[in-house]
């Protein structure tokens, strides 16, 4: 047998032997003994490799095993000494590479302490922050700290922090369905008294049609159309509804206006790409009528939008178009639309009757 497994066999069978620890990790973890890493404690005893003259000293004062013994520790033969007059030697002064190498040690030495001094104050601010918001009930403060980076390095620092974080974080989730709840109820009586559609189940919702509501019980956050609210608040939730509601529906609409604009861009585009039934995408539409808009309110931007004209603006003005068709007698100018298989290039358009369909054509329509 070699000396790989001799070492790896004696660690094996003194590991049976003593009670003080169930696992390898827990030798690592123990602060009453010499630390050795565990990802290298666990070679020892399945590899059976050397270890370092370091390492070999810490396990033999774990193991107490002959094979990590020290050459010091064992015992020699006596052997005979002829003692030589003293002669004065000069003290030889240490190599100049190896001064050379101390100062940026110290260096990298003091850096390291004080990146972790600085660390562990930003763990202590963060605590303090914590302790004063769920004294206050804040939960929306609370979870904000515990998710953010200062404290997903607090086991790191101080292990026993962690059972105290997971603690928080259960009592957050139990308070969170119940928020969740409570703001669902609010938003299916708002819709009902003001005699909105809504769509939809937890947490994702549908109103009016072509407004997206989403609740994020991870995040503590919801989304309102376009609005992204950093808490779940239903006064800022209802408030993000309202300008939503009004910044797709309540846009003032000609259609006559509308129908020009999209008949121009709708020549262009079946000049450019022919097509012998006479269908355009409305994605090419969408893409043409963006732009456009875009030059002729140069100042949209400053309405804290991310785009001059929204997809979801062009489904309300299809909508109000299919509903302007029926209402009027506009037999020479009309659209109709068809459906389209790719969903992503696919609009929501209301329905006279209430309902919702999504199509991806559109084309003058032919009497």
């Amino acid at each position: 047998m070699g000396k790989k497994e001799d070492r790896k066999k004696a660690l094996k069978e003194w590991f049976k032997e003593q009670d003080k620890w169930k696992t390898i990790k827990e030798i690592s973890k123990d602060p009453s003994i010499p630390y050795i890493p565990y990802s290298t404690l666990k070679k020892y005893f399945s590899l059976g490799r050397m270890p370092s003259l370091q390492n070999r000293e810490k396990l033999y004062r774990i193991t107490k095993l002959k094979c990590f013994e020290s050459e010091e520790r064992k015992p020699t033969e006596p052997i005979s000494i002829q003692i030589e007059p003293e002669v004065e030697k000069p003290i030889p002064f240490p190599p100049r590479t190896m001064v050379q190498t101390i100062v940026p040690s110290l260096d990298n030495l003091l850096k390291k302490i004080g990146d972790d001094v600085v660390q562990r104050n930003k763990i202590k601010d963060s605590i303090r922050r914590l302790r004063e918001a769920w004294s206050n009930d804040n939960f929306d403060a609370v979870g904000r700290v515990i998710s953010s980076k200062n404290m997903q390095s607090l086991p790191r620092f101080y292990p026993e922090g962690e059972i105290m974080v997971e603690k928080i974080k259960i009592c957050l989730e139990l308070g969170m369905d119940e928020k969740i709840n409570r703001i669902e109820m609010q938003l299916k009586k708002y819709c009902g008294d003001s005699k909105i559609k809504l769509h939809g189940r937890s947490p994702k919702y549908i109103i009016d049609h072509l407004i997206n509501v989403e609740f994020n019980r991870k995040k503590n956050t919801a989304k309102v159309g376009n609005v992204y609210l950093q808490s779940l608040d239903w006064g800022k939730i209802q408030e993000g509804i309202e300008e939503e509601r009004k910044r797709v529906w309540g846009r003032p609409f000609d259609y006559s206006k509308f129908y020009d604009d999209v008949i121009l861009f709708y020549e262009k585009i079946a000049d450019y790409v022919r097509n012998p039934t006479g269908w355009v995408r409305l994605a090419d539409i969408y893409r043409s009528l963006k732009t456009e808009i875009a030059k002729r309110n140069p100042d949209w931007k400053s309405k804290k939008r991310l785009v001059a004209y929204y997809k979801d603006e062009f489904s309300a003005d299809l909508s109000n178009s299919w509903k302007a068709q029926n209402s009027d007698d506009r037999t020479d100018r009309q659209f109709e639309f068809s459906a389209i298989r790719d969903p992503r290039l696919a609009f929501k358009v209301i329905l006279p009757d209430g309902s919702t369909a999504s199509y991806g054509f559109i084309r003058p329509k032919r009497r």
